[in-house]
């Protein structure tokens, strides 16, 4: 089946929208794991801060998932 260039044209533009949302999405969790992280450590309650930083490595997690799912799947143009 031959892929005709209107087709490439709008996969293109598909995977650029993708990769954008994938960017916003990594950037956005990057950020609120770096606040948890270092919330407890500014406002000196480390033990009190657990449920935080169990959050704050899911989202750590799911920024290096997110810039891996983008490397590897929508990134290939």
């Amino acid at each position: 089946m031959e892929t005709t260039s209107f087709d490439r044209l709008h996969s293109t533009r598909r995977n650029r929208k993708m990769r954008n949302y994938f960017a916003v999405a990594a950037g956005l969790s990057g950020i609120v794991a770096a606040v948890l992280v270092l919330d407890p450590m500014v406002s000196n309650e480390p033990l009190n801060a657990v449920p935080l930083l169990i959050f704050s490595f899911a989202c750590f997690l799911s920024a290096g998932l997110t810039v891996y799912f983008h490397m590897r799947f929508i990134s290939r143009d």
